[in-house]
């Protein structure tokens, strides 16, 4: 993976070089200016110096490339200009030291005035034309590192997005298969009572079914029969224990009279119960 410049945010390998050899030519610029009392020396540095900020205008691209051609015309006008201005007060003063050179304004005034102004276009003051330039690669440099801080929270919010996305998706996984497997559960007892109440009714049918078939038969049914012969008939129209069959040994426990003109025969026309 290419590695960027810590300083404008630069992911490209070009750019990346770029920002170095700007970096390296401001460094070493600013180190030499400080303290330098000639000033043919002091443009020049001055000059790589700003060699530098039309590097790093190329290494940013976008508003930072037209910044560096506009400061490419601006830095060139305005130090061919210094050149000039300081080549004639060396020629008036005979010397290019700073501290020496006394009564420029007054000896060459137009050449002193034109110095003045040099100066402040070169350290980028407002209105000359390279703090219009200095300051569109400075946008340019600005609108890099949004572009790129834009980047990076678009890519964070992707991977935040992607990872709420799958725990919710998980999760909602999990909540639906534990819902789907209650809803199995209760089915399946519901469907295991459903069967009981089956087997049930069906007890209680083969129950119906044998209840509605039976008689009274046995010990209790001829009790009961007797009891219903003494409510309804005198005791001289039955009988019990009576043969109703000659030569039969089969005895029922009450026998009606179903004829009154021959009482005396208990076998007259007799029914058995």
């Amino acid at each position: 993976m290419p590695k960027g410049c810590s300083k404008c945010g630069t992911q490209n390998d070009d750019a990346a070089v770029f920002c170095r050899a700007c970096g390296n030519s401001l460094v070493v610029a600013a180190a030499f200016m400080i303290g330098q009392t000639d000033l043919k020396r002091l443009l020049a540095y001055s000059s790589v110096e700003h060699m530098g900020l039309l590097v790093l205008g190329l290494g940013l691209g976008g508003s930072g490339t037209y910044g560096t051609v506009l400061h490419v015309l601006n830095n060139g006008l305005t130090k061919g200009l210094m050149f000039l201005t300081v080549g004639n007060i060396v020629l008036v003063t005979g010397t290019s030291h700073a501290p020496s050179m006394r009564g420029v304004l007054r000896r060459a005034p137009t050449s002193g005035v034109l110095l003045l102004a040099g100066l402040f276009a070169v350290t980028g003051s407002p209105p000359f034309g390279p703090f219009m330039s200095e300051l569109t690669i400075l946008r340019g440099a600005v609108e890099h590192r949004l572009e790129r801080m834009q980047q990076d929270n678009a890519a964070k919010l992707e991977q935040m997005r992607q990872t709420v996305d799958e725990k919710l998706h998980a999760t909602l996984e999990k909540r639906l298969s534990e819902s789907f497997r209650q809803v199995s559960e209760r089915l399946e007892l519901v469907h295991r009572g459903l069967g009981e109440m089956q087997t049930l009714a069906a007890g209680v049918g083969d129950l119906k079914r044998v209840l509605s078939n039976v008689k009274t038969r046995g010990v209790f049914g001829e009790t009961q029969l007797a009891a219903l012969l003494e409510q309804v008939m005198a005791p001289e129209q039955y009988e019990k224990n009576v043969a109703t069959r000659p030569g039969s040994g089969s005895r029922p426990p009450s026998t009606a009279r179903a004829c009154s003109r021959c009482p005396s025969s208990p076998t007259c026309a007799a029914s058995e119960s």
